[in-house]
């Protein structure tokens, strides 16, 4: 997982069995996301926002097809 400063968050999804290789592109809204980190079951991920210095948690989801991809904002932090 990575973030950039274009409001973007790159989860990068590897499937060791058939060594397929796939992406999925998070959109932080009206932020940039400064740094990320998975939760300790890897359902979903933390992220530091840089302009409003406050915490979002994303949840992961699968698609129809079971394919990773509804990635919904789950609990936000605001800052004090």
């Amino acid at each position: 997982m990575r973030c950039f400063l274009d409001r973007t968050v790159l989860i990068w999804v590897i499937d060791f069995s058939t060594k397929n290789h796939k992406n999925v592109r998070v959109n932080v809204p009206y932020d940039s996301a400064r740094f990320t980190s998975w939760s300790p079951d890897s359902k979903a991920f933390l992220v530091a926002k840089l302009g409003a210095m406050d915490l979002e948690v994303y949840k992961l989801g699968k698609k129809p097809d079971g394919s990773l991809g509804n990635i919904t904002s789950a609990l936000m932090f605001k800052k004090v």
